[in-house]
């Protein structure tokens, strides 16, 4: 459960339930179950208290569950993470640096059994 500040009461989010995050400034979006959560707490906080077998940092600014991943394209050069869509929340497309590109391909399209054997050494 992640504590989120709205107005003048503390919510619990089921981290089971964000779909992506996203960074604005300095605050996070959590899209969670058709709905945007902000967090005051910075991208590097939000990716080292979270399961790194769960989410996978695709951007410096995208944080994304891998429960979600239906693909990868490119487009111009570029390389783009399909989310499906999940209930409330809408099918959506986020960019992937070229820095977090190979090792999100790894994971989705090459090895993407890599995550459950016990002896992955990351």
């Amino acid at each position: 459960m992640l504590p989120i500040r709205s107005g003048r009461e503390t919510l619990r989010l089921d981290v089971a339930t964000i779909d992506w995050i996203d960074a604005a400034g300095d605050y996070m979006c959590l899209h969670a179950s058709g709905h945007t959560h902000v967090l005051r707490a910075t991208m590097k906080e939000l990716e080292d208290i979270l399961d790194p077998l769960v989410f996978q940092r695709v951007h410096r600014s995208y944080l994304v569950a891998m429960r979600l991943i239906i693909g990868l394209r490119t487009s111009d050069g570029a390389v783009l993470v399909r989310l499906r869509a999940n209930g409330a929340s809408p099918a959506v497309e986020l960019p992937v640096s070229r820095r977090q590109a190979r090792e999100l391909r790894d994971r989705v399209v090459r090895d993407p059994m890599r995550s459950l054997r016990p002896d992955d050494q990351r």
